[in-house]
């Protein structure tokens, strides 16, 4: 059976218009990006409860959130606008085997992907998505900030492989060989200069 966190994106609701779930304690409250990566590009924070899941858009560009079952093979994709936010509550025990994936569309218009990582958690954490030397890169934070771990994901799911298909976008122009590049000769006879009869 499809996870109710997957039928919840599959209805597109905002976190506006998503009802609390009945005893939820655990909303999420996000974090300030930590100094650790405060200089570099975090283009989304994800925040993961018992009870909820929630994104956050630090970018003015287009990001994209892959969930995917492996158990029920589904998948949903949820846009995720400049500078919004989405909140979703968890129903207990559906997000076991439900994974979330960032995909994010750079400036230069390259496809990044963050590698599909687990929504299902025992404790509240904060994982920030930050984009170095054009690879996304997933951070747990601890003490304050001050430490940086890496979150584990899995980059071989199938939003990481179609990313890194498309690689970097296409050439903005046809190469076209150069003048004098390449060419035969021509052998054909010139033609003669003959004078036209006159009318």
């Amino acid at each position: 059976m499809l996870p109710a966190l997957l039928t919840l994106v599959a209805a597109g609701l905002p976190a506006a218009s998503v009802p609390a779930a009945p005893g939820a304690a655990q909303v999420p409250t996000f974090d300030t990006i930590p100094p650790a990566i405060a200089s570099s590009e975090v283009p989304t924070c994800l925040q993961f409860t018992p009870t909820h899941f929630a994104a956050r858009s630090h970018t003015s560009s287009d990001q994209w959130l892959v969930f995917q079952s492996d158990e029920s093979g589904m998948q949903r994709v949820l846009r995720l606008p400049p500078h919004t936010e989405v909140l979703f509550p968890i129903v207990a025990g559906t997000a076991k085997d439900v994974y979330v994936e960032v995909l994010y569309r750079t400036l230069a218009g390259s496809i990044l992907a963050s590698g599909a990582i687990p929504c299902e958690v025992k404790t509240p954490r904060t994982v920030f998505v930050s984009n170095t030397a054009d690879q996304l890169e997933s951070w747990l934070s601890s003490r304050g900030g001050r430490v940086l771990d890496r979150a584990p994901v899995n980059r071989r799911s199938k939003a990481s492989k179609l990313a890194h298909q498309l690689g970097s976008p296409a050439a903005a122009h046809v190469p076209v060989p150069a003048p004098g590049e390449h060419r035969k000769r021509d052998k054909s006879r010139p033609l003669e200069r003959k004078k036209l009869p006159p009318l």
